[in-house]
């Protein structure tokens, strides 16, 4: 049996409303997502998913003839130093899905995300954007973090980088990027611009899922318990049965505290990324003013389309 390699590759960023879109496109009969959406193979600089070129292509083996996008949502390639050159050598012709949001409002949802799946011991975000040197030297990282990298703030929201070394590997024509921001506003809109790109006809579906709305947890022991159960599936090869792990975890989260961020490392974090936004706005044409500030929604809780 010939395996349809994907030839869509959502790439990022993290906490940019890309498990609202991915769940959205999954709806199209002319898509065929992987489930899980993130496999994460292709960053090895980073490995924290499937490591076995077999388990990755049985992702797509439900793949057939209608579906002209076969795509996969693995939300850390667009950081990875190394996701997109090894996305090419496999698929010279893919295209790349990129959603953006804000880099000041990433870091606290990256944060929290982070503390939710029990990679980040700091809870409080001040704290830990202060660890961010030692951790960059291998220091004060969590046994349970699989890469120092995962922890570092301020480079996994360096959008402006991180968009312009794609745009070196790849041609523009090749790549979309979508803003949050446009999300929320006009959903519908945003599709079109989607589906477009990919040169499908809208479907009839006019649902837009919300999905990983930011939460906290109520109990760490219990989201070791479905870490592991989720682990222990992978290593047996089982990718697609994860409901129990899954449901564990839903049920262990409650909603987000309230966020206080020092005054100095507001600060500093807008000093840090206003490079960034610059670059993003350079690169897109879009003018982000709204980015260069903390939106209220970022310190109180993420609401709406927050996905992962």
């Amino acid at each position: 049996m010939t395996v349809r390699r994907p030839n869509l590759f959502f790439i990022g960023a993290p906490k940019c409303g890309t498990s609202s879109i991915a769940q959205r496109l999954a709806l199209h009969p002319n898509i065929f997502m992987s489930d899980p959406k993130e496999p994460h193979y292709f960053d090895d600089d980073m490995p924290r998913g499937l490591t076995n070129i077999r388990q990755y292509e049985a992702l797509f083996r439900d793949a057939d003839e209608r579906h002209a996008i076969v795509a996969e949502a693995s939300t850390g390639y667009l950081y990875s130093e190394t996701a997109v050159s090894n996305i090419l050598e496999y698929s010279p012709t893919a295209r790349f899905l990129v959603s953006l949001r804000s880099p000041l409002d990433m870091a606290l949802s990256l944060h929290n995300q982070a503390v939710k799946g029990g990679y980040e011991t700091e809870t409080d975000f001040s704290r830990a954007w202060r660890l961010q040197d030692l951790r960059r030297r291998g220091l004060a990282v969590p046994k349970s973090c699989v890469s120092p990298r995962l922890l570092l703030y301020r480079e996994r929201c360096a959008l402006g980088d991180q968009l312009e070394r794609l745009y070196e590997a790849v041609s523009r024509e090749r790549v979309l990027v979508v803003l949050l921001d446009d999300l929320r506003a006009d959903p519908a809109a945003t599709y079109d611009r989607i589906f477009s790109f990919l040169g499908l006809s809208p479907d009839s579906h006019n649902e837009y899922p919300i999905v990983n709305v930011r939460s906290q947890l109520r109990s760490q022991k219990v989201a070791r318990a479905a870490r592991w159960l989720g682990r222990a599936k992978r290593r047996i090869g089982i990718v697609r049965s994860l409901g129990i792990a899954r449901a564990i975890s839903r049920a262990n989260t409650a909603p987000p505290m309230r966020q206080a961020v020092t005054h100095d490392v507001l600060r500093e974090m807008h000093e840090v990324f206003a490079p960034q936004i610059d670059k993003v706005e350079r690169l897109t044409g879009r003018d982000l003013h709204s980015w260069r500030k903390v939106s209220a929604v970022a310190l109180h809780g993420d609401a709406g389309y927050h996905g992962h």
